[in-house]
């Protein structure tokens, strides 16, 4: 097991934030999912930051600098806004986030 490893068996998902188009995982994957964003939310306040994000790559074996990380969550953060601006200082993703994001990556 672990954060690094492929996710060939997809299942369902009880995230309730996951979008259509968005990979299916089932629970326990999804289980270690949460794990991980509790081992890399350093600062404890339930969001990971394109810092800390960049460590979670790191340890699935994509390599990303920190500006790549952030365009990929402004576009994040422009989609579910529907277009509107965006708070640049909430570059940050909360679970259900991390969790699409990091699904999509693996």
């Amino acid at each position: 097991k672990g954060l690094k490893r492929k996710m060939s068996k997809r299942g369902t998902s009880n995230m309730s934030a996951a979008k259509a188009s968005d990979p299916v995982i089932d629970a326990e994957e999804e289980q270690e999912l949460r794990e991980a964003f509790d081992l890399f939310d350093r600062d404890g306040d339930q969001s990971i930051a394109a810092k800390e994000l960049q460590v979670v790559m790191q340890a699935i074996g994509r390599q990303k600098e920190v500006t790549e990380i952030e365009e990929e969550i402004r576009a994040i953060k422009q989609a579910q806004s529907h277009g509107s601006d965006i708070d640049e200082d909430d570059l940050e993703l909360d679970l259900p986030e991390f969790i699409s994001y990091i699904s999509k990556e693996m």
